[in-house]
């Protein structure tokens, strides 16, 4: 090593070997990328922590949606959510649909779905699902909504704090579905409706449905007693009597349309109390009638509906129909007759 002091007054220099200055300016540069590596590692080492490997991995939900007879749920909707305390709305996580053995998958992100106070977090989801189905209008209390296109038919349960590294398998049975039929019609005072004010606004009212169903309800309104209303019900109901059917005729409208009556006949002849020879022997019969109804020929059309009550009273004879379904196609053959 070659050193060089000089002095002077004020000044001491101290002169170095080049090359050891370059090693030690090298050596400095190793210590600083030495502090930046070990600040990285400590960050990465901590996230690894607070985020465990698969946490922001996309998860998935699956299993089988069946009916209330235990067949696959077809088409129906899946929804996945995090449920959350109120007044917290429950997180979509996602949906799918079920295929055609009631199959649904539905994948969803990894990380952060409940908070904790200060910097650790929870990230684990609380999942259930929710099951819709699909419908062309819905009957709310007795209202139809024809804008209506999915109903919900239940929740699973809550699978709580679920680990984002394990897929999850839910399934469930819809206690409610297949849907029960529903009956849509609109009444008219008078002619298939009765309704009266009974107390201040309130107004009662029922219907006689083409099927022979009474519906009944009650509105509020300021309007007088509802003059038309379109109700929507699931069968069976209760059936209308002749007291019910008169209370309507009572309102001074007259009798009802003779399409009115054969279509209600072709109604109850389609029923469950009518076996299947019975009714192809009384359609082909009420056929005959409502072409003479459609073309005016009234008269013609009562002639033959006397021996559409002869074949009626032939079929109870041979029990292929029932009692109640023979006194009521009799009853509103007679009116038919003696109305119109």
């Amino acid at each position: 090593m070659s050193t060089h002091l000089l002095i002077d007054k004020h000044i001491l220099i101290f002169s170095e070997n080049p090359a050891i200055a370059y090693k030690r300016n090298q050596d400095r540069l190793l210590n600083s990328e030495t502090i930046r590596l070990l600040i990285f590692l400590f960050v990465v080492i901590c996230l690894m922590l607070m985020y465990p490997s698969g946490a922001f991995a996309k998860r998935t939900v699956k299993g089988h949606i069946t009916d209330k007879n235990g067949n696959p749920a077809v088409n129906v909707r899946v929804k996945a959510f995090d449920d959350d305390l109120w007044p917290n709305p429950d997180d979509l996580m996602g949906s799918a649909m079920t295929n055609s053995n009631g199959y649904y998958e539905i994948h969803y992100e990894g990380g952060h779905w409940d908070s904790a106070p200060h910097w650790w977090t929870i990230w684990r989801p609380d999942i259930f699902i929710r099951v819709s189905a699909p419908v062309n209008g819905w009957c709310d209390d007795g209202d139809w909504n024809p804008n209506r296109n999915w109903i919900h038919r239940r929740d699973s349960g809550v699978t709580s704090n679920h680990p984002h590294r394990n897929n999850l398998t839910k399934n469930l049975q819809l206690l409610n579905y297949p849907l029960d039929p529903v009956e849509v019609h609109t009444f008219q005072r008078g002619v298939d409706m009765w309704s009266e004010v009974d107390f201040f606004f309130h107004a009662s009212a029922f219907g006689c449905a083409p099927n022979g169903d009474k519906v009944e309800w009650d509105e509020w309104g300021i309007g007088g007693p509802p003059t038309i209303a379109t109700r929507c019900w699931n069968p069976p109901n209760n059936k209308c009597t002749d007291e019910d059917y008169e209370k309507i005729r009572a309102l001074g409208f007259g009798p009802y349309p003779v399409e009115y009556v054969v279509n209600a006949l072709n109604y109850l002849i389609e029923s469950d109390d009518v076996d299947e020879n019975a009714e192809s022997v009384l359609k082909g019969t009420l056929k005959e009638i409502q072409q003479y109804v459609k073309n005016g020929n009234i008269d013609k059309a009562k002639g033959i509906m006397e021996s559409f009550k002869q074949k009626v009273e032939q079929e109870r004879e041979k029990g292929s129909i029932t009692y109640r379904a023979s006194t009521i196609l009799l009853a509103s053959s007679d009116e038919f007759i003696n109305t119109h």
